[in-house]
């Protein structure tokens, strides 16, 4: 199938899942994590997305790490058309501000968090593979930051188990990934980014 084809029958399939589904998918996650891959919480400063358009739900994991009172950032989209995206801090009373895909992120006021001071990114995508390669949105900001990120950032993709596809025409613009956690495993991929 084409990038094209594959976005949009992932998303149709993702969005047909129940709230209740998500929820304690959600909660599978950080679980699954802690069980897992504990080193993951032993670090400090984390940028995770809200979830948009039947993304695995992050709620669960985001109360989680202000429990563990860890710095939780989000990303924000640029207005200039660049793509490579900036990350401020989220706190539970921080003001948001839909950007122009409607998606909530941090208002101006937010304090910004430079990518080389992130932990952890854990990031969204459509569709993945057996090699890591993911299949995001389509925009390339994920695969535009992550190539500018620390060596140290360790970088991990959250989704549905459903969203596994035996394998993805990828391009030379895409960015595997090393790790992929989904409600019921998580997969550790050779390549480094």
């Amino acid at each position: 199938m084409f990038r094209k084809e594959i976005r949009v029958q992932i998303r149709n399939r993702r969005r047909e899942l129940s709230p209740q589904f998500q929820l304690q998918a959600s909660k599978n996650i950080v679980s699954l994590i802690e069980k897992d891959f504990p080193s993951v919480f032993s670090r400090g400063t984390f940028a995770i997305y809200l979830t948009n358009d039947g993304e695995l739900d992050t709620s669960a994991l985001i109360k989680h790490l202000w429990k563990l009172g860890k710095k939780v950032c989000l990303p924000v989209i640029g207005e200039d058309g660049s793509r490579r995206m900036t990350f401020r801090e989220y706190l539970p009373d921080s003001r948001m501000e839909e950007n122009r895909y409607g998606i909530q992120e941090p208002a101006a006021e937010n304090c910004e968090i430079p990518l080389e001071q992130i932990d952890v990114v854990f990031t969204p995508l459509v569709a993945f593979d057996a090699n890591g390669n993911r299949l995001g949105m389509g925009g390339g900001f994920y695969d535009c930051t992550l190539r500018e990120k620390a060596p140290r950032t360790m970088v991990i993709g959250l989704a549905h188990d459903l969203q596994q596809v035996d394998t993805l025409p990828a391009e030379a613009w895409d960015v595997p990934l090393p790790c992929i956690a989904t409600p019921s495993r998580i997969f550790h991929f050779k390549q480094q980014i």
